[in-house]
């Protein structure tokens, strides 16, 4: 997950290492070993190891994020019907229905509603819209308003590039 600098110690010294970490809910066993590479001596490498379990729990908040977004055709021809699926993933407490746009540039291709989500759980949404003439940057956004207060308000969209071919060289 990470390395972080340990400063020269003193014989029978000790220092304390920070590292940060994002937080994701759940149990996870994490290990912590110090000289991995063997660079210092060292007369006895086996307390260099230490293992523990670390018990994260889910967010008081709904923690709504966007796992995957995917548009069918892609690339697609110019007036062509496309279809966006959308998955959107809940880390956090219980949510409620809410809203789903798709969306290129400042325009708002398409929308439809998130069904209520239960902690962990998932749901998939399918938006279609018509293809426009040229490639496109298409955002997926979930609770576009902010509608609910959430944990983290900051990954509630993710983009895909739309290619659009030129139906004269087809």
């Amino acid at each position: 997950l990470g390395t972080t600098p340990i400063p020269p110690l003193a014989s029978g010294s000790q220092t304390v290492v920070t590292v940060a970490l994002g937080a994701v809910p759940g149990v996870h066993v994490l290990r912590v070993i110090a000289d991995e590479a063997q660079a210092t001596l060292d007369g006895d490498r086996t307390n260099n190891v230490a293992t523990f379990v670390l018990a994260v729990p889910a967010s008081p908040l709904p923690e709504l994020s966007i796992a995957s977004l995917a548009a069918t055709p892609n690339p697609a021809l110019p007036g062509e019907t496309v279809h966006v699926v959308v998955v959107v993933q809940n880390a956090g407490a219980p949510a409620p229905a809410v809203g789903l746009t798709l969306s290129s540039g400042v325009v708002n291709v398409a929308e439809s509603q998130v069904p209520p989500l239960l902690t962990g759980g998932t749901a998939t949404v399918t938006l279609s819209f018509t293809a426009p003439s040229s490639t496109a940057l298409l955002v997926g956004r979930v609770d576009p308003l902010g509608a609910i207060a959430e944990y983290d308000e900051t990954n509630n969209s993710v983009a895909l590039s739309l290619g659009i071919d030129d139906p004269k060289l087809l």
